[in-house]
């Protein structure tokens, strides 16, 4: 069995909590569920999907 990995969704309280990745498809899914990813996430969450967000692209970002 590989290796779960775990995503860190965040409440507009402040409550935080790690959930496995397809589960946290799930809340976010749901329109009043009240959580999301925290702004510091190393993901993001596009088209229903999550995934590990391209910190190269946020460097190159910065440069310009």
């Amino acid at each position: 069995m590989g290796k779960v990995t775990r995503v860190a969704l965040a409440t507009k309280e402040g409550v935080k909590e790690e959930f496995e990745v397809d589960h946290a498809e799930r809340i976010l899914a749901m329109r009043n569920s009240g959580w999301h990813l925290p702004s510091d996430s190393e993901y993001k969450y596009e088209n229903g999907t999550i995934s590990r967000a391209d910190k190269k692209e946020g460097k190159r970002a910065a440069k310009a």
